[in-house]
């Protein structure tokens, strides 16, 4: 259907646009991107832009940390982002005692 197209269209395009920016260390405006993904396409968001990461890298491991657990305790999730979320707590945790 051409609505289901343009809907993954504009979310393809905003996924670049946070990759971009994310790449030039621009934190601010990809999380911006990120979280318009979020916002319309949270499973898409968590596996191809997620904000925790960027929150990460943006030297916001609390709020990262924060986002994915609010994630992990909210709907129901796929295994597979489920466990790439608890994965990233893990090296959270881990990082944190050395």
């Amino acid at each position: 259907n051409t609505f289901e197209f343009e809907k993954n269209l504009r979310i393809q395009i905003l996924i670049q646009k946070s990759e971009i920016y994310f790449v030039q260390r621009n934190y601010k405006e990809a999380y911006f991107y990120s979280k318009q993904i979020y916002d319309k396409a949270p499973y898409q968001a968590l596996l191809y832009s997620d904000p925790g990461d960027i929150l990460l890298a943006w030297g916001k491991t609390k709020e990262a940390k924060q986002f994915w657990i609010k994630n992990l305790s909210g709907p129901e999730l796929p295994g597979k982002i489920k466990s790439l979320i608890q994965n990233k707590l893990d090296i959270i945790k881990i990082l944190k005692t050395k």
